[in-house]
C-alpha cells in the first residue's frame, strides 16, 4: 500500500497496483459493475427491444392494443421502483470497491461520509474470485495507471491518475451519448415514416405506436440527459485537476495543502463514480485501445512537466 510521504513516488503506485490485493480489488468491482451492467441490459431490453415489440404487435393487430398499453405502463413502474434500485445497489458497490482501490495506491485515507463503510473483505473476496474464474487472464486488470507516472512524487503522480480518471470518464461517455442520440433520432425517423406509410390517423398513431414506444423513448432521453450531465460533471472536473497542477507547477504547495487538495478531489471522483450511469461492457472495449493510447500521451506530457518543474512534493 502506497503512503503519502515526500520520498515516495509513483512507481509505488506502479508496483502495487498489478499486485495480488490490487488486482482482487480490480476483479471485484469489475463483477460489481457487470452485475449492475446485466441488469441494466434487462432494463433495456424491456424497454426499448420490449416497446418496439409491442409497438409492432399493436400496429398490426388493433385489438392488442389495450394489452400493449398495460405493457408499457408495467414495464415503466417495474422499470423505474426495482431494476433501477437493484441497479444502483450494485453501482455504489462497484464505485466503493474501486475507490478502495484508488485509495490505498494513493495513500488517502476512507470518506466515510461519501463512500459509506467500505466493502467486507469477504464481499471483496466473494466477488474477486467470481470474476477471475471467469476470466483468469484478464489483460485490461493490469497496469491500471499509466508507467509514465513512476519518477513523479507521489502526491503528484496521484494527481496525473485523478486526472486521467476524470479524462477517462469525459471520453467515453461523450462517445457512447453521440451513439445513443444517433439512436434516437432514428427511432424517431422510423416511427414518422411508419405512421406516413400505414396512412394512420393521430389518434391510431398516439395508441397504436407511440403508446407502446413511450418506455423504449423515454429510457432513451433520460439515459442521453444522464450521459450528458455525466460527461460534463467529469470534464469539469477534469478542469479543475489541471488548473490545479498547472498552479502547483507555477508554485509548489505545502505538502498538507496538496494532500487536503487530493483527498477533495478523490471524493469527488467517487461521487460521481456512485451515481453516474452506467457505460456497457462493449463500449468500453470499442474504444480501449484508442483511449489507452491518448492517456498514456496526456500522462506522458504531464509528467514531463510536472516532473521538470519539482523534485518533490
Amino acid at each position: 500500500m502506497s503512503t503519502m510521504s515526500s520520498q515516495a513516488t509513483g512507481s509505488e503506485i506502479i508496483r502495487c497496483q498489478n499486485d495480488e490485493r490490487h488486482r482482487l480489488l480490480l476483479a471485484a468491482f469489475s463483477e460489481a459493475y457487470g452485475h449492475a451492467k446485466t441488469i441494466l441490459a434487462i432494463q433495456v431490453a424491456a424497454t426499448v427491444g420490449g416497446a418496439v415489440l409491442a409497438s409492432v404487435v399493436s400496429a398490426n393487430w388493433p385489438g392488442t392494443k389495450s394489452w400493449t398499453v398495460l405493457y408499457a405502463v408495467a414495464v415503466s413502474l417495474i422499470d423505474t421502483f426495482v431494476l433501477e434500485r437493484m441497479q444502483a445497489r450494485f453501482r455504489k458497490l462497484g464505485s466503493q470497491l474501486q475507490e478502495l482501490f484508488d485509495g490505498e495506491l494513493f495513500g488517502l485515507s476512507w470518506n466515510q461520509f461519501a463512500a459509506d463503510d467500505p466493502p467486507t473483505p469477504e464481499e471483496i473476496a466473494e466477488l474477486g474470485e467470481a470474476f477471475l474464474q471467469k476470466i483468469p487472464d484478464a489483460a485490461w486488470l493490469r497496469d491500471w495507471y499509466p508507467a509514465e507516472i513512476h519518477a513523479l512524487p507521489l502526491s503528484y503522480a496521484v494527481l496525473v491518475c485523478q486526472r486521467t480518471n476524470c479524462w477517462w470518464d469525459q471520453r467515453l461517455r461523450r462517445r457512447y451519448l453521440i451513439g445513443l442520440v444517433t439512436l434516437l433520432m432514428i427511432l424517431a425517423g422510423g416511427l414518422t415514416v411508419y405512421g406516413l406509410a400505414r396512412h394512420v390517423t393521430l389518434e391510431q398513431f398516439f395508441l397504436s405506436v407511440l403508446a407502446p414506444l413511450w418506455p423504449a423513448l423515454l429510457w432513451g432521453f433520460r439515459e442521453a440527459f444522464k450521459q450528458h450531465d455525466a460527461a460534463e460533471s467529469a470534464g469539469k472536473l477534469r478542469t479543475q485537476v489541471e488548473k490545479l497542477w498547472t498552479r502547483y507547477v507555477e508554485q509548489p504547495p505545502p505538502a498538507d495543502e496538496l494532500r487536503w487538495e487530493l483527498q477533495a478531489i478523490q471524493t469527488e471522483i467517487q461521487r460521481g463514480r456512485a451515481n453516474r450511469p452506467l457505460v456497457f461492457n462493449w463500449v468500453h472495449r470499442l474504444f480501449r485501445s484508442r483511449h489507452q493510447h491518448l492517456m498514456q500521451t496526456g500522462a506522458a506530457d504531464i509528467a514531463a512537466r510536472l516532473q521538470g518543474n519539482h523534485s518533490g512534493a
